[in-house]
């Protein structure tokens, strides 16, 4: 049963165009759905998921087509990467763990295999930075697959070999010695 304020009366449909997308988070500030697309050689993407609109994928588009044609069929991405990095999983962290890190949008890569993080502007709907590569403790184990955000604000995320926990370091203490 379509949701109550569906933007398209009696179907299940919220958002179209999408191609792929391997993860979605909710902003728990404002509501707002985060969604990363995978394209087939291009237009690698982060979305603001805004119900009713057209993310542009319809089938007939090519990465032979200039970025401009791929592009405007749909409302623009929050960013798009050629050649692709297959941003997988995402999440908006809201812990207490890296107070530093409030707000701010997390995800990771299956052909780089690394973690990114992005601050979101003041409204929470564009990116105010580039992407920021988080340095995890082993290079080897970096973020491909998931990332999650445990209740303790911990930062889990995986890869095909296992799962992995972000801890903030632990302060030096000063013992005289």
């Amino acid at each position: 049963v379509p949701a109550p304020g569906n933007p398209f009366p009696g179907s299940s449909v919220w958002a179209t165009g999408l191609w792929n997308t391997f993860g979605m988070d909710f902003d728990l500030e404002t509501g707002y759905l985060f969604a990363t697309e995978n394209g087939p050689t291009c237009d690698d993407e982060i979305n603001l998921i805004i119900p009713g609109q057209n993310y542009g994928w319809n089938g007939n588009i090519s990465c032979d087509d200039p970025p401009g044609i791929r592009q405007a069929a749909g409302l623009p991405p929050l960013i798009s990467w050629t050649p692709t990095i297959s941003p997988t999983s995402l999440i908006i962290y809201h812990g207490d763990a890296f107070p530093e890190w409030q707000g701010d949008l997390f995800f990771c890569t299956f052909n780089n295999i690394k973690m990114y993080r992005v601050i979101l502007n003041e409204q929470r709907t564009r990116f105010a930075s580039d992407p920021m590569e988080v340095p995890v403790p082993n290079r080897d184990v970096s973020c491909s697959i998931e990332i999650a955000q445990s209740p303790e604000g911990y930062i889990y995320y995986s890869t095909v070999a296992g799962i992995y926990r972000l801890v903030p370091a632990t302060p030096a203490t000063d013992e005289g010695g």
